[in-house]
């Protein structure tokens, strides 16, 4: 399967392309059967140029547009997190009053392709173009630098752009500029090489690989007066169970969340069998059987905690965490109750993924829906099947800004009917039928307008002693 790289038509253009071995050029082609890559400075906008047919479109005009609507797109951003003012208002501002020029900024150059990073430089302070690679700055600074340009990209719509990052203080950061369509130097010019290229050599191996699933869901422990019991008194950090890395602040060695770590499979219904021996092991540990367990998305003011799922076997991109996100995660936000608005406020954004060392990826957009078994099992099976035929669904409704905000705060009157249309799409794959007995009862719940309880032991519907 081939990859277009749809360009301006200028000759850096056409000599990169030809060394590197890739297709391009400033007309579309007449076979659509692959990937396009709209690389174009006229986009968005698609000048009446129809680019129907492409399996998959990078760029694609039509969600690139709301980056001709400052206010749209600072409102998207808002949402994952990210403050953006863009570089010419603040210019204009400096000009006008010299007392704000801050010359001394941090600012970075970051470029992500395909929800990976591809370049990182520092500029030199108070100027323009390229600085050092940020080689003497620590592993933790880059990284998150890294996520935060990660997920503006995908934020905005984009599969790939350069941003322009400004730091203020020891963990602020700011959008400065978002660039579609970056023009990088013959320095920067090989990690975009290399990129195109793995895409190219991936192109058609979409929709053939067969996921291999695992999960880390976290609990809290409670005492009959409510208040929490850490996890670290009853667990080690590493094992089937054990405690969660986030500790209290001021107090390094108290770790209040309980984590399950069943073995990963391939299929759904040998993992909860894995996830229901954890929470016997869990059991097995805990001294005080008086201690409730609850889950969900904050079942404790202050305490979020998530479901995170994570995903290999299949390559990670942009793709197919949007599927995800609009055919896993909004679909479930009908089930939860009213903590989950509170926990995206910081946890639980569309898009939120990090790369894992077994080689796949963690999906982190999810609450701990172990509060419920059915919500459980239908997850991982839903996970599974997106994950395989993610190609085939490709509705992106969490790009209009109003209802990506719906999202954020819970709205399920906002949220039902997008997630009715999507679920027949969901039902109509191939596929959908091995997972039935998983997935007609999440659906069910769904348009019965059920929800799962944060506050609620979940021992009880997992039937682990006492219960």
């Amino acid at each position: 399967m081939s990859v277009f790289v749809w360009h301006d038509g200028s000759g850096v253009w056409r000599r990169r392309l030809a060394r590197a071995g890739l297709r391009g050029g400033p007309v579309l082609p007449d076979e659509r059967r692959g990937v396009l890559v709209c690389w174009r400075k006229d986009t968005p906008g698609r000048g009446g140029r129809s680019i129907a047919g492409f399996r998959r479109v990078l760029n694609d005009p039509a969600h690139a547009a709301v980056l001709r609507n400052v206010g749209q797109l600072r409102q998207k951003l808002a949402v994952y997190g990210v403050r953006f003012e863009p570089a010419e208002a603040g210019d204009a501002a400096r000009k006008n009053r010299p007392w704000l020029a801050d010359s001394g900024a941090e600012r970075w150059d970051i470029g992500v392709f395909d929800m990976a990073v591809v370049g990182i430089r520092r500029r030199p302070n108070g100027g323009q173009g390229a600085g050092m690679e940020g080689n003497g700055d620590s592993p933790r600074k880059l990284a998150r630098l890294a996520r935060y340009a990660a997920r503006t990209v995908y934020g905005a719509g984009l599969d790939f752009a350069v941003v322009t990052v400004r730091l203020e203080g020891a963990r602020g950061a700011v959008l400065e500029r978002l660039d579609p369509a970056p023009e990088p130097g013959e320095d920067d010019w090989a990690p975009w090489r290399n990129a195109l290229a793995a895409l190219a050599a991936g192109a058609g191996e979409a929709g053939k690989g067969e996921a291999v699933l695992g999960m880390d869901p976290e609990f809290v422990l409670l005492n009959e007066s409510g208040k929490v019991v850490p996890a670290s008194r009853f667990f080690a950090r590493e094992g089937i169970v054990g405690c969660d890395n986030a500790t209290v602040p001021g107090r390094s060695d108290t770790h209040p969340l309980a984590e399950l770590r069943p073995a990963p499979d391939r299929e759904p219904e040998m993992l909860i069998r894995g996830l229901r021996r954890a929470m016997w092991a869990a059991a097995s540990h805990i001294a005080d059987p008086g201690l409730k367990w609850v889950a969900g998305a904050m079942p404790v003011p202050g305490l979020p905690v998530g479901g995170h799922i994570h995903i290999s076997g299949v390559p990670l991109n942009a793709a197919l965490v949007r599927a995800l996100d609009n055919y896993l995660s909004l679909p479930l936000a009908l089930l939860e109750d009213e903590t989950a608005a509170k926990r995206r406020k910081k946890y639980g954004r569309p898009g939120d993924v990090r790369v894992k060392s077994h080689g796949g990826f963690e999906y982190r957009t999810l609450p701990s829906v172990i509060a419920s078994p059915r919500v459980t099992k239908g997850a991982l099976a839903l996970a599974k099947l997106v994950a395989e035929r993610y190609e085939h669904l490709t509705e992106r409704p969490l790009d209009d800004p109003d209802l990506l905000a719906a999202f954020a705060a819970g709205d399920k009157e906002r949220l039902a009917p997008v997630a009715e249309r999507l679920w027949k799409q969901v039902a109509s794959l191939d596929g959908y039928a091995k997972y039935a007995r998983f997935l007609d009862p999440l659906g069910e719940w769904m348009a019965s307008g059920r929800t799962w309880r944060s506050d609620a032991d979940i021992r009880k519907a997992w039937r682990i002693p006492p219960f």
